[in-house]
């Protein structure tokens, strides 16, 4: 697909792996410059060398987006060296560890650590909210500007689905419904927003996920391979038991 975004500017949070990593390289081969964001500074850098031996144009700033200072300083350093941007791309997550494997799902609330639900939320939700509070300002000054809010399931989905908890359920819930009221809020500067669930994939959490705990998937066709997950396809194939 020809986008042509050759001379416009894009922010992705959570750029240094994952769907942002994925995101971010997408946008750079349409000709975008492409600010990327994460918390380790290591593995942010590793990503922007890759992306400039490919000779695209990336600036990487280290960010936890729970602090503001650091949003502050990704503001500062975005309209220093690039005065505005026209695409946003909250990819903000970090709670996938929180939520704990198959025993700790389907527990009732009074049974949860209420400090680990309260951290998925502030993840998953409050990240979202301050990005956009101190971003958006770039994306408004001119007409055309989109939002993007990454998460997981569809509206109708989340609908008439249990989460795994009630943290769990409403982060996902949470982030589609940002995206719409956001969406109300950026239409009269000519801007819009849209939610985007990827799915299922094949990042590296998924895989150092899987390679520990040696799961068994089962195939549509319902052959039942031993767990190597580098060799499964993950769009035809689902869990065994779930």
């Amino acid at each position: 697909m020809e986008l042509n975004l050759k001379g416009k500017v894009a922010i992705v949070t959570g750029g240094s792996k994952g769907i942002g990593k994925g995101i971010a390289a997408s946008l750079l081969q349409e000709g975008a410059t492409v600010v990327i964001t994460a918390r380790n500074a290591d593995e942010l850098e590793d990503t922007a060398a890759m992306f400039r031996l490919q000779g695209k144009d990336v600036l990487a700033v280290v960010a936890d987006m729970t602090k503001e200072a650091d949003l502050q300083r990704l503001v500062n350093t975005t309209v220093q060296q690039l005065g505005h941007i026209d695409i946003l791309v909250n990819d903000i997550w970090g709670g996938e560890l929180l939520k704990g494997g198959p025993p700790e799902w389907n527990k009732p609330l009074w049974d949860h650590d209420l400090d680990k639900g309260f951290r998925i939320l502030r993840l998953a939700i409050d990240t979202h909210i301050i990005t956009s509070r101190h971003l958006l300002p770039l994306l408004i000054d001119k007409p055309g500007g989109l939002l993007v809010e990454v998460t997981d399931g569809t509206t109708d989905y989340n609908a008439s689905h249990y989460r795994i908890s009630v943290f769990y359920d409403l982060a996902k819930v949470a982030v589609n419904r940002l995206a719409f009221s956001q969406g109300h809020e950026l239409e009269p500067h000519g801007a819009t927003a849209v939610a985007l669930t990827p799915g299922w994939l094949r990042s590296e959490i998924m895989l150092d996920y899987f390679d520990i705990f040696q799961l068994i998937f089962v195939c549509r066709s319902r052959t039942t391979f031993d767990f190597s997950i580098r060799s499964i396809n993950f769009f035809h194939c689902i869990m065994q038991g779930t």
